[in-house]
């Protein structure tokens, strides 16, 4: 064969594998373009995806993150208790979204030439997929598991109680503090480091004080409510009150611990069917009425309570509807209706003489500057009587006033004249 042929034959071939090349070219361009392929030179997080189909797209998107997801966890950690929880158990991911702002990518400007779509595979577009950690499947992952960093508060508790030389004595077993997490801080904490890739956070914990705590008892023995009655001896005048009565009194009603929410029957407390006074009035009314004096002094809760069903010369040392009455079928019953525990006492003192018998209520709060007032109206034939507790303060001016009772007694019908 001739040169020249040889030359015809070899440039007859190049044009051949170029024609074929070009439209070799043309027919992936046009396939490329067309369906659910993504475009030439777009990349997700760095990884290329030109040319796949939008569902093999999405699937190689799940894979990566999922793998993402599970390799990136944070542990919350608080001395000893600590727990992991993984990004792809918190994480909210819309793969179908990110798929298709994938494909969209390099078609804004369809349709294009077969030289736009050369220059896409030398100008790469990446898409950086989203992953948002989702603050409240974190919240709800920490509060199913706050147990784990739960420490309950202890109480203090009273072991042994006396009274010696008038003074209380206390035997108290000490209180502890206790810890919670909190599920709103913690949460925004770890949600922080799952975004920035961090390992590890605190668990941000919070005090919880115990409702009685050692420093609360130990005021008890401070200031207690005190209300104190007076009883003159006269031994052939209108009044007689035993110096052998009160004294027994007080020994029988020995010092008595109410805990929140529990009630003291004041007959059992002074042993009402044990004990046999001289003078009848002591049992039924006199110790009584003093320890409700006390009781409401304090702003206790007085859940049974009797009056005199008339007036009479025994009542006078108290204004009325501020007596208390015992008898068969009549009690006298106070609540502890504050968080704390209070403690009952009586004892009779014969300083100077003064034969009197005393009720001190030991408590661990301060007490309100109160006072009880009888208001007392006369209709007709009975005498309308109000009770108020009056809050006070420090320089006695009233502050307020709550309505106690109210009781009704018939007017005494007035002495003849002889």
């Amino acid at each position: 064969m001739s040169s020249i042929k040889k030359i015809i034959l070899f440039s007859t071939l190049m044009v051949f594998v170029i024609l074929v090349s070009v439209l070799s070219q043309i027919v992936l361009f046009s396939y490329q373009i067309s369906g659910d392929k993504i475009m030439p030179g777009v990349y997700a997080d760095g990884f290329y995806l030109g040319g796949m189909a939008k569902e093999e797209a999405a699937q190689k998107i799940s894979d990566e993150l999922s793998s993402y997801l599970l390799n990136n966890s944070a542990k919350i950690i608080n001395g000893d208790t600590i727990i992991e929880i993984f990004a792809e158990d918190v994480a909210d991911v819309d793969v179908d979204k990110i798929t298709e702002q994938i494909y969209n990518a390099n078609r804004e400007n369809l349709p294009i030439t077969y030289f736009d779509f050369l220059k896409m595979k030398f100008s790469p577009v990446n898409i950086e997929t989203s992953v948002i950690i989702n603050w409240q499947k974190i919240y709800n992952l920490i509060e199913m598991n706050q147990h784990l960093f739960y420490t309950a508060p202890v109480d203090a508790q009273l072991i042994d109680y006396s009274i010696e030389d008038d003074k209380l004595m206390l035997t108290i077993s000490p209180s502890q503090i206790g810890y919670q997490i909190n599920i709103r801080e913690t949460a925004t904490l770890l949600q922080h480091a799952l975004a920035n890739g961090e390992s590890s956070i605190y668990a941000v914990m919070e005090v919880i004080e115990p409702v009685i705590s050692t420093e609360s008892l130990q005021k008890m023995a401070n200031a207690p409510a005190e209300y104190a009655q007076f009883f003159p001896v006269i031994e052939d005048g209108k009044f007689y009150y035993s110096t052998i009565d009160l004294p027994r009194a007080a020994e029988l009603a020995q010092p008595a611990l109410v805990m929140p929410g529990q009630s003291i029957s004041i007959k059992e407390f002074i042993h009402f069917d044990e004990y046999n006074s001289i003078v009848n009035s002591i049992k039924k009314i006199h110790i009584s009425s003093v320890i409700y004096g006390c009781a409401l002094q304090l702003g206790l809760e007085v859940t049974e309570h009797h009056t005199s069903t008339y007036i009479n010369s025994d009542m006078a040392i108290y204004p009325y509807g501020q007596e208390a009455v015992l008898d068969s079928g009549k009690d006298l019953v106070i609540t502890n209706n504050f968080d704390h525990p209070v403690i009952f006492a009586l004892s009779y003192s014969d300083l100077n003489g003064t034969n009197q018998l005393v009720c001190k209520i030991y408590n661990s709060e301060p007490i309100n500057y109160t006072y009880v007032k009888s208001v007392i109206e006369q209709h007709d034939l009975v005498y309308n009587v109000k009770v108020y507790r009056v809050y006070a303060n420090d320089t006695g001016g009233v502050l307020s006033r709550t309505l106690l009772d109210e009781y009704d007694y018939p007017v005494p019908p007035k002495p003849k004249d002889n």
